[in-house]
């Protein structure tokens, strides 16, 4: 392979409302049942108020960005599959 296609300074962009089934599904794919990400009335009582989106869902879209970027710049049959090698995320506080 001697195109790499995507660029410096190629972006795309992905919106999602987070909704609490999607918590809850992603919950059951992953195992992770954490009270911050499924106990509403624990989470009511804490200082966030909320339940907490899973990070590795975040991270999940992240991915959704990586494939949405090569079909901008090359349209079909031209798009090779995307392989994102790394990714890194950094979770100060949640939002």
């Amino acid at each position: 392979m001697t195109d790499f296609y995507v660029a410096v300074g190629d972006t795309t962009s992905f919106s999602k409302t987070v909704s609490e089934s999607d918590v809850y599904l992603f919950a059951g794919i992953s195992g992770d049942f954490a009270p911050n990400h499924v106990n509403k009335a624990y989470m009511e009582k804490s200082g966030y108020g909320r339940l907490i989106a899973h990070g590795a869902l975040l991270v999940g879209f992240m991915s959704t960005c990586s494939t949405q970027v090569k079909p901008a710049s090359h349209p079909p049959p031209q798009t090779p599959r995307c392989v994102c090698s790394s990714r890194s995320a950094r979770a100060a506080r949640p939002a």
